[in-house]
């Protein structure tokens, strides 16, 4: 072979160099861009402010949660297993996304969207869990719409691209709460029992949620050690000391109602960083219509009682016990077509006996009258048309009784 035989194959070799994209360039700029992203990041979590200048940015902050929670506050909510957490947390998103009272106690002060993780229990048991809760509150005709956003997954604190998405998520919906539950499978990747790095992956949720300025509530389990009390039950190490809320949840079994539903009492503590540490007690009961129908209705009501016993608060505060079937107990003693009104006086004249001896706290007009129209659209009740001037009336649907001359059926109902 002559040395003019292997020309075209040195050009072409020559050319195929020259068109090469030179590697070692692109991988340098793709990591002087990584570097730079990184400097940036940095430069504005580190950028020092004088005193002037965070006085110059200075706002009016509020309560999200009156007493309880500012909307720029992060915490925990940590309790025994299966105490109820979510139903807690879930309870929350639904006040403040609707300005009910949250646990029936706590006021909200203002209302926005809530951006609930969610990484137990599904999607169908979590509607419905919600549905029971709206219901008890009467807002189920507006809770879809109210600006509640479930995801069901929860993000993992310690991973980067989850974090952006989060990020993407809280710039999207806006919301004025954010809830991480539970924590244990967000944090996947630190050790609980290490402080630091707990705080490495609590950090980057809560400036997430610090920079959107809106509340984040994380949801925690006890440890089973049985020792200490409060938010010294906290599991692992670093949640107690990150919280600038602390709410902490101990439950213990208190009977049955009159109807035979459990009733578990939810003893409570609140540890706070912007104000005095409070504890309180609430008796929450839940069934469902038919316990061998998981599409069956469940029902969720609570009663604040005093702390140390089941018995409820005294007479003129509020405590939405039982509402429907104390409605049904009122109507069918009182027989014909009533108003709520009548059915209130007449359940607040006629309290019933527990099975641990305390008497049953009264049912607002207001909620008495909501538990009602609930019935009504189930079919349990009969109801007239809302007319000017002219409050319902509801009669037990086995009466098949025609209402009052002026009163007119609801076909809506």
């Amino acid at each position: 072979m002559t040395g003019t035989d292997t020309a075209p194959t040195r050009d072409r070799a020559a050319r195929a160099t020259a068109e090469r994209p030179n590697t070692s360039d692109t991988y340098a700029d793709r990591l002087e861009g990584e570097q730079q992203r990184r400097l940036d990041q940095a430069r504005a979590r580190l950028r020092p402010s004088s005193i002037a200048e965070i006085r110059s940015r200075k706002r009016q902050r509020r309560w999200l949660v009156k007493n309880l929670i500012a909307e720029d506050a992060y915490g925990v909510l940590g309790a025994v297993a299966k105490a109820g957490k979510t139903w807690m947390a879930l309870d929350l998103a639904h006040a403040v996304t609707t300005g009910e009272k949250w646990l029936g106690r706590f006021e909200v002060n203002f209302t926005g969207p809530a951006l609930y993780f969610l990484g137990e229990g599904g999607e169908q048991p979590t509607l419905r869990r919600l549905d029971s809760i709206s219901r008890s509150y009467g807002t189920q005709d507006e809770f879809d719409h109210a600006g509640l956003h479930l995801v069901e997954r929860v993000p993992h604190l310690l991973n980067e691209t989850d974090m952006l998405v989060v990020r993407e998520y809280i710039a999207e919906v806006e919301p004025v709460l954010v809830v991480v539950d539970p924590a244990y499978l967000a944090a996947r990747g630190a050790a609980g029992s290490q402080l630091i790095e707990i705080g490495s992956a609590l950090e980057e949720m809560q400036m997430a949620c610090q920079d959107a300025g809106t509340a984040l509530m994380v949801v925690h389990h006890w440890n089973k050690t049985g020792k200490g009390s409060g938010h010294e039950r906290f599991s692992g190490s670093g949640f107690s000391e990150w919280g600038r809320f602390l709410i902490s949840v101990d439950t213990e079994l208190v009977g049955a109602d009159e109807l035979g539903h459990t009733r578990t009492k939810l003893k409570c503590e609140a540890t706070l960083g912007e104000g005095p540490s409070l504890d309180w007690q609430v008796v929450r009961t839940l069934w469902a219509d038919d316990d061998n129908d998981l599409n069956s209705d469940l029902h969720y009501e609570l009663e604040e009682c005093e702390p140390g016993s089941g018995a409820p608060l005294p007479q003129g505060e509020e405590s939405p016990l039982h509402a429907y079937p104390r409605s049904l107990r009122a109507i069918g003693a009182l027989g014909g077509w009533r108003r709520a009104a009548e059915v209130q006086e007449w359940d607040a004249n006629n309290l019933l006996k527990r099975t641990d001896g305390s008497t049953a706290g009264p049912v607002t007009k207001d909620r008495m009258q909501k538990a009602m129209a609930e019935l009504a659209k189930r079919g349990d009740l009969q109801c007239t048309r809302h007319e000017q001037g002219k409050a319902r009336l509801y009669a037990l649907k086995a009466e098949k009784a025609n209402p009052p001359d002026g009163f007119a059926l609801d076909d809506i109902f």
